[in-house]
């Protein structure tokens, strides 16, 4: 079957008529563009103009319909809202920052128990420390501070009194309220570039420090000697001098 142009404008002309719905934007015969509003079945549709206009025409009178850019389906816009909202729900952790810590652990093969957490609690009260919480957490007792003063005070109390059997480390524990934590909410890891860096105290065994620096000085007095032609008899150390 062949389609003359004529024939098949008309058949467009119809299809489109059919598939006139309310929100569309449309043009009509006399050069109108507005909001499809009402479609009633009488073929008879109401196009809004603007904010306080609106007019009532028949289907026929409609020359052609107008693209609407990015309409979407209702449903994409409940999934876009309900996604936004989630990721602001699991987003809020990092809202609540960290509590400075102090993490107890037990040490080949000890775990910590009931009776070392009362120790801990005992050691701080008898410290006069102030802990925000004190809890047995999967084998190992972590205690919150408010403040890392407080926190460096209550390691080094800590540290004399658990001997040898626990590890006594500092810590960042995240202070994710419990409605949070109990969705599995927890605050992003930060790394060191992040965090700005690392701070870290080091121990040196100062005496032994200072008798190999007094070594490697009299090795390099001998050979600044011998290089110059200097005759000597010996070079040894004194004390603190060489």
């Amino acid at each position: 079957m062949i389609l003359r142009p004529q024939q098949k404008r008309t058949k467009e002309h119809k299809k489109l008529m059919d598939s006139i719905a309310k929100g569309d934007e449309v043009l009509t015969n006399g050069g109108l563009v507005g909001r499809v509003t009402k479609v009633a079945e009488n073929g008879y549709i109401a196009i809004a103009l603007n904010d306080t206009t609106e007019v009532v025409i028949k289907r026929d009178f409609v020359a052609a319909g107008i693209a609407v850019l990015n309409r979407y389906p209702l449903w994409k816009y409940v999934m876009l809202i309900v996604v936004i909202v989630i990721g602001l729900l699991y987003a809020l952790p990092n809202l609540f920052g960290e509590d400075p810590a102090v993490q107890i652990t037990g040490a080949r093969g000890v775990a910590a128990s009931e009776q070392t957490l009362i120790q801990v609690q005992k050691t701080l009260q008898e410290e006069k420390i102030t802990a925000k919480s004190v809890a047995l957490e999967e084998g190992a007792i972590l205690a919150r501070f408010d403040s890392t003063d407080t926190q460096l005070r209550a390691r080094e109390a800590l540290m004399g009194v658990m001997g040898d059997k626990y590890v006594v480390a500092l810590n960042l524990a995240p202070a994710t309220p419990r409605w949070l934590a109990a969705i599995h909410a927890e605050p992003m890891k930060l790394g060191l570039d992040l965090r700005g860096g690392v701070h870290f105290l080091m121990e040196v065994d100062m005496d032994t420090a200072l008798g190999k620096l007094q070594e490697q000085n009299i090795d390099s007095l001998r050979s600044d000697l011998r290089e110059k032609g200097i005759p000597y008899t010996t070079v040894r150390k004194e004390t603190t001098t060489a």
